[in-house]
């Protein structure tokens, strides 16, 4: 737009920029990548250190899915929720840990210690950074075995891990407003689903979930009518919508 030539992979890390140096947010790229870099029926792998992507293709009997999105009715800016805290914390946890390897002077980013330096110096982390550090572990972790396990079109598994990611984002990251907690056990108990968690920080939004196509009105119509039931105060601003993936973002011809 305006004459502007910029590759997407610029256009991430300005609006990166624009995010933490004038709005305050201390967010990443997920949000930019997958906008951008997204492409339909296919998984976007994002290395958020090397600043690289790769776009996997379902595996063979990847059934029919569709993504079920369930509002919260929550609106709030991130950067007025504890979002930042989290940053900080995940800052306090790498520090630790470097001083414990003998890297003090690195960047206290916990992408820069390897699984095996956190297995072996996790016990020296206390209180919130050490829960801040095995979400952050386990979440690679998820995403390896997702990865694996959709290209084996095993969509079992997959739901499994997401909705393990979901588990570990309320005890471990502490980042999920009552609402979203609600949202996200009324929708890992609805038949149909396959996973669920939520759709970024979990402060304010919506949950996400992987459904069969099959169940999937079913499955939208029951978490309408159960989150109507836990949270009628928030239920005229909750809408559920079933969703197919598409290509990302794109200046119409």
């Amino acid at each position: 737009m305006n004459g502007l030539d910029v590759s997407r992979e610029q256009n991430i890390r300005l609006d990166q920029a624009i995010e933490n140096g004038y709005l305050g947010l201390r967010n990443g790229i997920l949000d930019q990548s997958a906008v951008l870099l997204s492409r339909r029926d296919h998984l976007t792998v994002i290395d958020c250190q090397s600043l690289t992507h790769e776009i996997v293709p379902a595996g063979e009997g990847m059934p029919p899915l569709c993504v079920l999105i369930a509002f919260s009715g929550l609106r709030q800016e991130l950067v007025s929720t504890d979002y930042n805290r989290r940053v900080n914390e995940c800052q306090e946890a790498a520090m630790a840990l470097l001083a414990a390897v003998g890297r003090p002077g690195t960047e206290p980013v916990l992408g820069h210690i390897t699984l095996d330096e956190y297995e072996a110096y996790a016990p020296v982390l206390m209180g919130a950074p050490s829960r801040r550090a095995a979400h952050v572990f386990g979440e690679m972790a998820r995403v390896r075995a997702g990865v694996d396990a959709w290209r084996r079109g095993d969509v079992e598994e997959l739901g499994l891990l997401m909705t393990a990611s979901g588990h570990s984002s309320i005890h471990n990251y502490e980042c999920g407003a009552p609402p979203l907690i609600d949202l996200y056990e009324i929708l890992t108990t609805t038949d149909g689903v396959y996973g669920a968690r939520f759709s970024g920080a979990g402060f304010r939004g919506c949950c996400v979930a992987l459904v069969a196509i099959s169940a999937a009105e079913d499955a939208a119509e029951t978490v309408r009518r159960r989150y109507a039931e836990v949270r009628p105060e928030l239920a005229a601003y909750a809408p559920v919508f079933l969703c197919n993936s598409d290509d990302g973002a794109r200046v119409a011809p």
